[in-house]
C-alpha cells in the first residue's frame, strides 16, 4: 500500500511539474488532454491493485469477519474517495461493509446489479457504470472477484464511490486556474463530471441541451469516435449567453468500460 501512495505521489509531483512548464511556455489543449488522462488512468490502476489485493487477502480458507473487517477497513483507509468497500458473498449477498456507518446494509442482496453479476461470474474485476447503490445514492463500483486456488467462488470485494469525488481527486490540481472546463462523459451521454449544473444530465434527453444543436451533433461524435476535435455552441461560463466553444477529446479506459474525456475551451 505504501508502494501505491508513493507511485501516486510522483505521478502528481510529475504533472504539476507540466503544469508549470506549460505556463511559461503556452497552452496546449492536446498535451493537457493527455496530462488529464495519464492522471486518471493512474489513479484507477491504483484502485485496482488495491481492490485486488484486497481480494487476494480473502481467498484462502473461509472467510472470517475480523478477518473481512480487517481488510475492508484497510481497503477504505487507503482509498480516500471510497465511500464503503464491502464483501459480497457468491449468492450476491452484502456480507460486510465497512465503515461501521454502512453496516445497515449487510444483508442486502445485490445479485442484481451487473457488476457483481459480470465480476462473480467471469473471474475477472469489473468496473461499472453509474448505477442507483442501494445506499441510496448514484455511484460507481469496482470489484474485484474471490476465488480461492482451486477456482472455487467466493463472492466479489466491492469499493463503493460517488462519481464527482473519485474524478475530482483524481484530476486535482490539473484543472486550476487554467482556461479550460473538463469533462468525464459516458459513452451513453450521461455527464459524470462537467460544470455542478450539468453532473447528472444525459446530453441526449435533458431539456438544458434542447436548443443546441450543434453541442448534440458533437456529443453524438463523442460517443462514436475514440478521439477528436470540434466546435458547437452553449452557455458561456461567465457571461450566461451563447457562446462558441472548442472542444478536445480522448478515451479513458477503466477497465471494460471506457470514458470520454472532454477538454472544453471557451
Amino acid at each position: 500500500m505504501k508502494r501505491n501512495i508513493l507511485a501516486l505521489c510522483l505521478v502528481f509531483v510529475f504533472f504539476a511539474y507540466t503544469r508549470a512548464q506549460g505556463y511559461a511556455q503556452g497552452f496546449d489543449p492536446q498535451a493537457k488532454l493527455e496530462a488529464l488522462k495519464t492522471r486518471l488512468e493512474a489513479v484507477v490502476s491504483i484502485l485496482a491493485e488495491e481492490t485486488d489485493t484486497a481480494s487476494d487477502r480473502l481467498s484462502e480458507g473461509d472467510i472470517r469477519e475480523d478477518e473481512a473487517r480487517s481488510v475492508l477497513s484497510d481497503l477504505c483507509g487507503a482509498l480516500s474517495y471510497s465511500v464503503d468497500c464491502a464483501y459480497i458473498n457468491e449468492k450476491g449477498v452484502m456480507r460486510y461493509i465497512e465503515p461501521e456507518t454502512y453496516r445497515v446494509y449487510e444483508g442486502k442482496d445485490i445479485s442484481d446489479q451487473p457488476q457483481f453479476a459480470k465480476a462473480n461470474e467471469s473471474g475477472r474485476a469489473v468496473f461499472s457504470r453509474v448505477f442507483r447503490a442501494v445506499e441510496g445514492f448514484d455511484a460507481l463500483d469496482y470489484e474485484s472477484p474471490v476465488e480461492d486456488e482451486a477456482g472455487r467462488k467466493k463472492g466479489t470485494v466491492s469499493v463503493l464511490m460517488k462519481p464527482v469525488g473519485f474524478i475530482e481527486l483524481a484530476l486535482g490540481p490539473e484543472m486550476e486556474g487554467l482556461p479550460y472546463e473538463v469533462m468525464v462523459l459516458q459513452t451513453d451521454g450521461l455527464v459524470l463530471f462537467a460544470d455542478k449544473d450539468e453532473i447528472g444530465r444525459n446530453v441526449f434527453t435533458d431539456p438544458m441541451y434542447r436548443d443546441f444543436p450543434s453541442l448534440l451533433e458533437l456529443c453524438r461524435r463523442v460517443v462514436k469516435d475514440a478521439k477528436g476535435t470540434g466546435t458547437y455552441t452553449f452557455i458561456a461560463r461567465q457571461s450566461g449567453g451563447p457562446k462558441e466553444k472548442t472542444a478536445y477529446w480522448t478515451t479513458v479506459d477503466i477497465g471494460e468500460n471506457t470514458w470520454r474525456l472532454l477538454l472544453i475551451v471557451e
